[in-house]
């Protein structure tokens, strides 16, 4: 469960991430930055699932945010298992003095 809150806790750094990405991505270098629009990914993917049922700016917003949140959580938890998982198999394979 500790892996779960540090992971949880981690995931907190793409609300900057959203903000500066969409920013530089779109108002402050007119589209030249284009490569940022893949930080972006989890919320528009998000977005583009639950494309009928959002009606406002705000609501529309808040899901993005969320969506980021989301995407980076599974990401950053996923990451954080596969290390753990390979060091383990490294601590496991290592020969006894």
């Amino acid at each position: 469960m500790k892996e779960v809150h540090k992971s949880a806790l981690w995931a907190l750094i793409c609300i900057p991430i959203t903000l500066f990405a969409g920013y530089f991505s779109y108002a402050m270098a007119h589209g030249s930055f284009t490569f940022l629009v893949i930080f972006l990914a989890p919320g528009g993917l998000f977005i583009s699932l639950m494309e009928g049922v959002l009606d406002s700016n705000w609501s529309l917003i808040t899901v993005g945010i969320l969506g980021q949140y989301l995407g980076y959580f599974a990401i950053i938890h996923g990451i954080r298992k596969l290390v753990s998982w390979f060091r383990f198999r490294a601590r496991k394979e290592e020969p006894a003095n």
